[in-house]
């Protein structure tokens, strides 16, 4: 699915991809893959959708807080942040 999903980036079906890996993949399937979370920092990014990354990152924060697992590679998302 990942080639097919980068593919996407710039076009109509962005959007569609990122509430795909939002709704369906992280937030009912709790996935704790760290390339799925990272592919969706990386679509947030790429499509420049800053409100999304704040509350993404506001998100994780409180799950640090709270003393819960963080599947964002940090290292990846300050790179592609620089």
């Amino acid at each position: 699915m990942v080639p097919s999903f980068i593919g996407t980036i710039g076009d109509s079906k962005s959007e569609m991809v990122l509430r795909f890996l939002q709704e369906h993949v992280i937030t009912n399937r709790k996935c704790p893959h760290k390339s799925v979370h990272n592919m969706y920092f990386y679509f947030l990014t790429k499509i420049k959708d800053l409100e999304a990354l704040k509350l993404y990152l506001l998100e994780l924060e409180r799950r640090k807080d709270e003393k819960q697992a963080i599947f964002l590679d940090l290292e990846y998302a300050f790179n592609l942040c620089k």
